[in-house]
């Protein structure tokens, strides 16, 4: 016997066919248990007949955005897995069902912001059938808990295809031409230009000293969540500086060094109700411009 749902959200139309002859085995009403599975189907984002979803966080999240997995989903969709009750938790603890949810994900790529490409295609071992959306559910004395897994695939965020970058280019490209203007503003705050070259400090008294011949900022546009855009962000991501040298202050015969962690030297912007933020937080602390005679110091 199969049960079949049918989820209408924005940009998309998702089906959930159940199988009940094969894993999924009831303990108890499975009414509530469809309804959690419904709305871990919502988190799948179905854009011009690709799957996608987005973590949360963990080890595929980013400092500032989430990565996004174009994933293959099998039948049925949504996954449903009863555990065993002991006489224990039925009698003492009231437990009336317990068991799990997941997508039924069969092979995923993933699309790096960092890099701004794609994975390879990969299957998902069997030992990690479970985590893309893994979601434990316990029915104690007639409420629900929902606890989502600890792994990093199974807390999924809410996305529409109107957000995804490489999905928009258009839209995109225009912002991130804004986001390295607005980023080229804040890099002349913090860089003198003393002959060919932009010096900027870093840390305590400028323990670190920063230079560039060219401000050529590189920009990398991140994903917006629903909770995000529905509080007003438009745009976030990076723009760093490429080209950066730097050297220890401290240590003047050090010499200049190629910066190697780009993440030194950038600014982390969103535009939030039309205007503009540097995300203090977690963008480079620079100190106030140095004096052109201090760069030789």
């Amino acid at each position: 016997m199969k049960l079949l749902f049918l989820l209408l959200a924005s940009f998309s139309v998702i089906f959930i066919s159940v199988n009940c002859d094969n894993e999924i085995v009831y303990s108890g009403s499975d009414k509530d248990v469809d309804v959690y599975s419904q709305k871990l189907a919502k988190k799948v984002t179905v854009c011009d007949g690709a799957s996608y979803v987005s973590p949360k966080s963990g080890k595929y999240n980013v400092e500032f955005g989430e990565d996004v997995f174009e994933i293959k989903l099998a039948n049925p969709t949504v996954v449903k897995t009863s555990f065993e009750i002991s006489p224990v938790d039925k009698e003492l603890n009231r437990i009336e069902w317990k068991g799990a949810i997941r997508l039924n994900v069969k092979v995923f790529r993933r699309y790096t912001f960092e890099t701004q490409s794609w994975s390879d295609w990969r299957e998902v071992p069997k030992n990690d059938a479970f985590r893309f959306g893994l979601t434990y559910l316990t029915k104690k004395n007639g409420s629900w808990e929902v606890e989502e897994s600890g792994f990093p695939e199974a807390k999924l965020d809410n996305i529409s295809c109107k957000n995804i970058p490489f999905l928009n280019s258009t839209y995109f490209n225009q912002m991130n031409a804004d986001a390295k203007n607005e980023a080229e503003k804040y890099f002349s705050k913090i860089f003198s230009k003393c002959g060919e070259y932009y010096y900027g400090t870093k840390g305590y008294g400028g323990y670190k000293m920063w230079r560039t011949k060219e401000i050529l900022p590189v920009v990398i546009p991140y994903l917006v969540t629903d909770n995000e855009s529905n509080e007003g962000m438009e745009w976030k991501g990076i723009v760093r500086l490429s080209q950066v040298e730097y050297r220890d202050k401290i240590n003047e015969g050090g010499g200049w060094k190629l910066e190697p962690n780009w993440s030194r030297s950038s600014v982390y912007l969103k535009k939030i109700k039309a205007s503009w933020i540097v995300d203090s937080n977690l963008s480079s602390t620079f100190d106030n411009k140095p004096e052109c005679g201090q760069t030789t110091q």
